[in-house]
């Protein structure tokens, strides 16, 4: 091979497009969530496409270029979540990304009830848990008055 061939097949591996797809889950829990909105980004923000979840929680993307990218997950009544993923030309890519149900911290499907709030207090003088769901307002710290604030809110808004 020459180098000129060399060079074009490494273009065109660069050029080539594969698939991201993944599943969208509750937090601790393996059970797909139907109808998620998950949407692909640049990691600039730009937006490149949205897709919905399928009945077991799937979706797929296909023709995605090789680069950097954000997944972004929401639904009704779920906190959002965002995760970077990278595709490559070597493997078609799988990305799963969970959310958590608002004020469902004790997964009973039962959002900000009695078990959440004691979840929730726990958290609070667990410092060693760091576990992102009981941190709500991303301000570094979990389970303080402001996330124990949201909690109350996402039982009245969900």
């Amino acid at each position: 091979m020459t180098v000129e061939e060399i060079q074009a097949d490494y273009k065109a591996g660069l050029e080539e497009l594969n698939t991201l797809s993944g599943a969208v889950t509750c937090h601790d829990s393996v059970t797909g969530i139907a109808g998620a909105t998950v949407t692909l980004t640049t990691v600039e923000g730009a937006e490149i496409n949205t897709t919905q979840t399928d009945s077991t929680g799937h979706y797929a993307f296909a023709n995605v270029t090789p680069d950097y990218y954000d997944i972004t997950a929401t639904k009704r009544s779920y906190w959002s979540n965002t995760s970077n993923v990278t595709v490559t030309v070597e493997d078609p890519k799988t990305a799963d990304i969970s959310l958590c149900q608002k004020g469902d911290f004790n997964t009973n499907s039962e959002p900000a009830d009695a078990g959440d709030l004691a979840k929730m207090a726990d958290a609070t003088v667990n410092t060693t848990l760091l576990d992102w769901t009981y941190d709500r307002d991303n301000n570094g710290v979990q389970a303080d008055e402001d996330d124990l604030a949201i909690l109350k809110d996402a039982c009245v808004a969900v």
